[in-house]
């Protein structure tokens, strides 16, 4: 495996080695860096080979199957790149091991690549603070091809409320049709009640944050960044 070098391949900022260019984020990755000419990807994982016989990136992007992430994982720790991981349900173990490669690597793990998902993070967690007593309750809506439920982003959204002292936030899955990704936390009270809603519309904007991830990471020292860090 050759490493390739932005000089030597006249591909302006980064050289991306994506996982998980077939499904629908990768696509729309691929799409974005196409479209842009800004980057380039020079290897797409294989499940049986890997990122064998290809060229060597500046940075990896996992958006593949959970079973895949360990393997990545341990590739990017071999070769000492960068990492970015959008793909969730994750085992407890591929989690460990992703926190001990954050000592030799710098890592980005996003459930959402949004910004705006990443925004409503922060507003949700400042609102269950302020509303001591509320009940909570995550709605969150996606493709009927979505395996995984709750979300990834709802369990984020679940983990920043408890982050500041928030429990008992109940979910609610709801996968149909085509649906990007929307996710409603409506905050009850007596008498009131507060919804704060984020809906994704086209997936690019998943891929704009994969790639601004990729982009802010590659300078980094080793350790475990949220997406929030980098922007």
């Amino acid at each position: 495996m050759v490493k390739s070098t932005n000089s030597e391949q006249g591909l302006g900022e980064l050289a991306l080695m994506l996982s998980g260019a077939t499904g629908q984020l990768g696509q729309a990755i691929c799409n974005l860096v196409e479209g842009k000419n800004q980057h380039q990807v020079v290897a797409r994982y294989d499940r049986q080979s890997g990122f064998s016989e290809q060229p060597l990136g500046d940075v990896v992007i996992d958006v593949s199957h959970y079973a895949q992430t360990p393997k990545i994982v341990a590739f990017a720790v071999e070769h000492q790149l960068p990492l970015v991981i959008g793909t969730t349900a994750l085992s407890d173990a591929t989690q460990l091991a992703i926190e001990e490669a954050s000592h030799e690597i710098a890592i980005c793990q996003a459930s959402n690549f949004s910004v705006g998902a990443n925004v409503l993070m922060r507003l949700v967690a400042m609102t269950a603070e302020a509303l001591p007593g509320f009940e909570i309750h995550i709605k969150e809506t996606h493709h009927r091809h979505k395996i995984d439920a709750p979300s990834g982003t709802a369990k984020s959204l679940q983990a920043a409320m408890e982050a500041v002292g928030v429990e008992g936030v109940t979910h609610e899955s709801i996968r149909e049709g085509e649906v990007v990704g929307t996710h409603a936390v409506t905050f009850s009270g007596p008498d009131e009640s507060i919804s704060l809603i984020h809906e994704a519309t086209d997936r690019r904007v998943f891929a704009r944050g994969a790639l601004l991830a990729a982009e802010r990471l590659v300078d980094r020292p080793p350790g475990l960044y949220a997406l929030t860090d980098l922007i």
